[in-house]
């Protein structure tokens, strides 16, 4: 039991010591994450999701979209690389988000977004309401807890984004029943 209990303390200081830039990006993510639902500006939600994301998974570009019904139109982008400024709403990296409401990979597909990187859908209701994307990093994949955690941090992007909405309309409907706003007549 006492050499258990040291194998376990030494396994996690030399995980911790080898993987702290993972632990650490991990933990910044899954902060952001619990803060966005306190952002009261969907502009600054989404500046501030692109830059985290940036920032802590290392990769060199990313775009965030938004349905806008007839298309997906670029919200936003950085990096070093160019998104193009609409996405149909056929297309093929779209149409496979909407159809499992997960992750996509883009070289498995003919997008307009190209073939390198990941596509996450920020989802609310069983519809994607954007969508993020994310260039591949040079000579490193995405492992498997790091698109768990981005596909965390977009479904909360979204239900952010879905309570500032209702925050509006709700303000808006009590303005027309306390009759603040002005009459059209």
């Amino acid at each position: 039991i006492f050499f258990e209990q040291i194998n376990k303390r030494i396994t996690r200081w030399v995980k911790y010591f080898f993987f702290r830039k993972q632990f650490l990006a991990e933990a910044a993510l899954s902060q952001f994450s619990l803060e966005c639902g306190y952002i009261n500006s969907g502009r600054i939600l989404v500046d501030r999701a692109i830059a985290e994301v940036l920032r802590h998974t290392g990769a060199p570009a990313a775009a965030m979209y938004e349905n806008v019904g007839e298309d997906y139109r670029c919200l936003q982008q950085r990096g070093n690389r160019i998104f193009p400024k609409r996405l149909a709403m056929d297309d093929p990296a779209c149409v496979r988000l909407r159809a499992n409401l997960t992750e996509t990979r883009l070289d498995e597909l003919d997008s307009a977004l190209g073939a390198d990187g990941l596509a996450f859908p920020v989802a609310l209701r069983g519809g994607v309401i954007e969508v993020l994307v994310l260039a591949r990093r040079p000579g490193e994949l995405y492992t498997p807890k790091e698109r768990e955690l981005l596909l965390r941090l977009t479904h909360q992007v979204g239900t952010s984004l879905h309570a500032m909405y209702v925050s509006r309309t709700h303000a808006f409907v009590t303005e027309v029943a306390d009759g603040m706003l002005p009459s059209s007549e």
